[in-house]
């Protein structure tokens, strides 16, 4: 019985490695890699993908592929279960930057009147 179902398990990887049912990560991928792996996206919105992370320091969710330019609801239901999100080992630029100081000024400012406060 284990045999049996060590055998069924080999084949189930050997089946979806055949298949192409490799995941791809958001947050470490390529345009180049994106284009390929991603059904209906080619290298300009494997671009904007890589742009955006940039941009903005990586992506919080798969979802949130939703937010590049030409990749809809529709495109992310179509490759939800090829893809992956890992950590993002980049720095944000722009706007995700910005952000973050932004962040930190109202994380500073907070303390400041808590201290009044106190």
């Amino acid at each position: 019985m284990n045999n049996l179902r060590y055998w069924i398990l080999t084949a189930a990887f050997v089946l979806s490695a055949a298949l192409g049912i490799a995941q791809v990560d958001i947050n470490s991928a390529s345009a180049e890699e994106l284009a390929e792996a991603l059904k209906g996206v080619g290298l300009k919105r494997a671009e904007r993908i890589v742009e955006y992370r940039e941009k903005h320091g990586g992506f919080v969710s798969v979802e949130e592929l939703t937010e590049v330019k030409g990749i809809g609801p529709a495109t992310l239901k179509r490759n939800l279960k090829a893809l992956k999100r890992g950590e993002y080992s980049g720095k944000a630029k722009g706007k995700g930057k910005a952000k973050s100081k932004a962040m930190s000024k109202s994380k500073a400012k907070a303390k400041k009147q808590k201290g009044k406060a106190e």
